[in-house]
C-alpha cells in the first residue's frame, strides 16, 4: 500500500474546520504492514480562500457581465476604480475605460468631499463590514443626482481587507418626491396645529362684523322665513333678534310694498341674486324705513344685508323741491325778461307810430309827408301785429296751418331776405339737395325760425363771418335730450356760423323758453 492522504471535514462546534491526513504504513522486515503512521494538519484557511477565490470569481462574472440598472463599482484600498459595470456607465456617464485606476471620489458631489466623507466611511465600510449610504453624487458633466449606496468589502484569504463594492442606485426622483412628502407633511402639521386658532380668529372676525355693522344682516329660508338677524335691527327699526326669528319677512315690510318684497323673495328663490332692491319697512313706533337690499342664495337659505337710505331719500326729495323752487324762480325771471323785451319792442313800435302822429297834427304837412308818415304808421301796426302772433303762437292760442313743400325751397326763397338782414359782411351759403326734401309743417313758422337763427347767427359773429345753411335727406332722427332715437324717412336743416358759439355749461339750455345768451335788453329767447 502506499503513501494515503486524506481531507477531511469537520462541521461541528464551534465551526466549519479542515485537516489533512497523510497514512504512511508500517512495515515489518519481511515487507508486512504492520500499521500506520498518520500525521494530521488544520487546513482551514486555505479551504477558505480557495472558496472565497471561487465564489468571487463567480460573483464578479455575474455582476460586471451581467445587464442591470444599478452601477456597481470594484475599488482598491486607495479608492481607485478596478471594475466598473455596465449599469455604473447609464447612471453616472463614464465609461469603464474612463473610470479604470481614477480615484472614486470624483463622483460624489464636493461637499461631501470638503467633509471627508467618502473616505471615512469607506474605511469604516472595510473594517466593519457592510455599509450603507444615501447621498447626493455627481455625474459626467456635473449633473447631481441622488444615490442609495451599499458598500462590501472584499478580503483575501487571510480574511484581509484587500478592496469593496459599491452598489448605487438613483433614487433621485424618489428622493424629491420624499422631500415634497416631507414639506406636505410639515405644512399639514404646522396647518393642523394652527387651525383651531385659525377657526377661532375667523369666527370672531365674522362675529365682529355681523355684530358692529351699521346695516341690516339676516339670514332667511327660501320659504321667506328669517332665521338670524344681527343687533343693527333693534338699532334700525327697534326689533329685537327675539321678536323677528321665525316670523315672515313680509311681516315687517309696509303693506303697500308686500307685493314688491313677495316677487324678490321669488327672485331670489329663483337663484337669482338681488342688487339694490328697496322697499319700505315699519320701525316699531310705526315710522317708515326705506332700506336698500342685496342678496345672495345658497341652497335654502338667502343671505341678504340692507342699507337704511331714508335719510339719503329724504335729500333726494329736497333737492327735487330745491330744483323745482329754482325751475319756478327761473321761470318768472323768464317772464320778467319776456315781459321786459316785449315791452322794450312794443315801445320801439309805438315810438314811431307816436311820431308819426305828432309829425301829421303839424300844420302844413304835405301830402306827400302825410303818406309817408301813414305808410310807416301801417307798418309798424302790421310788425306789431305780427309780435302778438308771436306770442300767441308761443302761448299756444294761435292754431298752426301746417302744409306740404319742399324745404330745400323755402330756404333758397328766405335766404335774399337772410342775406338783406345779416349785412353786407356776412356770407350766407345755402346747400340744398338735388332732390326735392318734402316736410309737412307751417310754411311761416319755418320762414320764421330761420330767421330768427340767422339773426341770432349774425350777432353771434358781430356782423363779419360766413352762414351756413344746409338742407339734406337723412334715414333717422339722432336722440335729443329725453328724445329716443327714431328711425326713418326724415329731413334736416341745419344752421352753422363762425360765430363765438354757446359755451359747453349752457348748450343743453338753448330749447328752453325765455333762455338767451344775450344780456338784458338784447333778446328774449322766446324767438
Amino acid at each position: 500500500m502506499d503513501d494515503i492522504t486524506l481531507i477531511m471535514e469537520w462541521r461541528g462546534y464551534p465551526e466549519e474546520t479542515h485537516f489533512s491526513y497523510s497514512y504512511t504504513p508500517i512495515r515489518s522486515a519481511g515487507g508486512k504492514v504492520e500499521g500506520f503512521f498518520c500525521p494530521c494538519n488544520e487546513i482551514t484557511a486555505a479551504v477558505m480562500a480557495e472558496r472565497a477565490e471561487r465564489e468571487s470569481a463567480v460573483l464578479n462574472r455575474q455582476i460586471f457581465d451581467s445587464a442591470i440598472d444599478y452601477a456597481i463599482i470594484a475599488m482598491d484600498l486607495k479608492g481607485k476604480v478596478t471594475r466598473w459595470n455596465e449599469g455604473a456607465r447609464r447612471v453616472l456617464g463614464w465609461d469603464e475605460a474612463e473610470m479604470l485606476g481614477q480615484a472614486a471620489d470624483r463622483i460624489f458631489t464636493p461637499e461631501d468631499l470638503a467633509a471627508d466623507r467618502p473616505a471615512v466611511e469607506r474605511r469604516c465600510a472595510i473594517e466593519e463590514g457592510r455599509a450603507n449610504d444615501e447621498r447626493w453624487h455627481v455625474r459626467k458633466g456635473g449633473e447631481r443626482f441622488f444615490a442609495a449606496g451599499e458598500m462590501t468589502p472584499l478580503r483575501d484569504a487571510a480574511g484581509e481587507a484587500v478592496g469593496f463594492i459599491k452598489v448605487m442606485r438613483d433614487r433621485t426622483e424618489q428622493r424629491l418626491v420624499d422631500e415634497a412628502l416631507r414639506e406636505s407633511q410639515a405644512r399639514l402639521r404646522e396647518l393642523n396645529e394652527t387651525l383651531e386658532a385659525q377657526v377661532a380668529q375667523r369666527t370672531a372676525e365674522r362675529d365682529w362684523v355681523w355684530n358692529n355693522s351699521r346695516d341690516l344682516l339676516v339670514v332667511l329660508g327660501t320659504d321667506g322665513i328669517l332665521r338670524a338677524v344681527n343687533p343693527a335691527w333693534e338699532s334700525i327699526l327697534g326689533l329685537t333678534a327675539a321678536k323677528l326669528i321665525g316670523r315672515h319677512a313680509t311681516e315687517v315690510v309696509l303693506p303697500d310694498d308686500v307685493p314688491i318684497t313677495e316677487g324678490a323673495l321669488g327672485e331670489a328663490r329663483a337663484q337669482r341674486d338681488l342688487t339694490s332692491f328697496e322697499n319700505r319697512c315699519v320701525h316699531k313706533d310705526g315710522s317708515v324705513r326705506c332700506i336698500s337690499w342685496h342678496t345672495k342664495t345658497e341652497g335654502d337659505l338667502i343671505y341678504a344685508y340692507g342699507r337704511d337710505v331714508t335719510a339719503e331719500k329724504q335729500r333726494q326729495a329736497e333737492l327735487a323741491a330745491a330744483h323745482d323752487q329754482l325751475r319756478q324762480a327761473q321761470k318768472v325771471e323768464a317772464v320778467g325778461q319776456l315781459t321786459g323785451g316785449v315791452a322794450h319792442d312794443f315801445n320801439n313800435l309805438l315810438t314811431v307810430i307816436l311820431a308819426s302822429v305828432n309829425l301829421l297834427r303839424r300844420p302844413g304837412v304835405t301830402e306827400e309827408r302825410r303818406a309817408r308818415y301813414i305808410e310807416a304808421i301801417g307798418d309798424t301796426a302790421d310788425r306789431a301785429t305780427k309780435l302778438t302772433n308771436q306770442l300767441l303762437a308761443f302761448a299756444r292760442r294761435q292754431a298752426l296751418t301746417p302744409e306740404l313743400f319742399d324745404a330745400g325751397e323755402s330756404v333758397r326763397g328766405v335766404a335774399d331776405m337772410i342775406r338783406t338782414l345779416a349785412g353786407a359782411r356776412v356770407q350766407v351759403a345755402v346747400e340744398t339737395a338735388d332732390a326735392p326734401c318734402f316736410v309737412h309743417a307751417d310754411r311761416n313758422q319755418f320762414d320764421t325760425a330761420l330767421i330768427n337763427m340767422a339773426v341770432n347767427a349774425r350777432d353771434a359773429m358781430g356782423g363779419d363771418g360766413t352762414l351756413t345753411i344746409r338742407v339734406r335727406a337723412v334715414d333717422g332722427m339722432p336722440a335729443v335730450r329725453t328724445h329716443p332715437a327714431v328711425a326713418g324717412d326724415f329731413v334736416a336743416v341745419s344752421l352753422s356760423d363762425t360765430g363765438v358759439g354757446i359755451p359747453a355749461d349752457r348748450i343743453e339750455r338753448i330749447f328752453e323758453p325765455f333762455f338767451t345768451t344775450k344780456g338784458t335788453g338784447g333778446g328774449t329767447g322766446w324767438g
